[in-house]
């Protein structure tokens, strides 16, 4: 009877107890890789320096309402985001030294220097108009 009345109850919360642990475990365990593949993505995309900061600052307790804005200054650059159409399918059918080359020749006409003034460009994509600054100037 003594084991009807303790033992079996007491084995059940053991189990529920063992059970709740472990789903802490592999929650934490989940999570933790989550947070390496974020890191390890913000590092591919940003400055090593830049992208230590923004984590030393994320992990911060919040000073205001908004985060801190990353930007810094540079003379004469210009960012260009592009989506190529179709760039999977010829992807696949060329080798990657093909490949990068043809990168390369495409990326390269946007450096040609247009003999007239800097000015804003718009440049038009796939999902309508977006700006594109940062244009050269130019002294005749």
């Amino acid at each position: 009877m003594y084991g009807v009345f303790v033992r079996v109850p007491a084995e059940r919360s053991q189990r529920k107890a063992f059970l709740q642990a472990r789903s802490y475990v592999e929650d934490r365990l989940r999570l933790e890789d989550k947070n390496e593949k974020q890191e390890r993505l913000l590092m591919s995309l940003l400055p090593r320096n830049v992208a230590m900061e923004m984590k030393e600052d994320f992990l911060k307790p919040p000073e205001r309402i908004f985060h801190k804005i990353y930007i810094q200054r540079h003379d004469n650059v210009s960012i260009l985001f592009a989506d190529i159409v179709g760039f999977t399918g010829l992807a696949s059918q060329c080798t990657a030294q093909e490949l990068v080359k043809l990168l390369n020749e495409l990326f390269s006409k946007f450096d040609v220097q247009p003999r007239r003034p800097a000015q804003p460009a718009c440049l038009w994509t796939q999902r309508g108009p977006g700006q594109m600054a940062g244009g050269r100037e130019f002294a005749d």
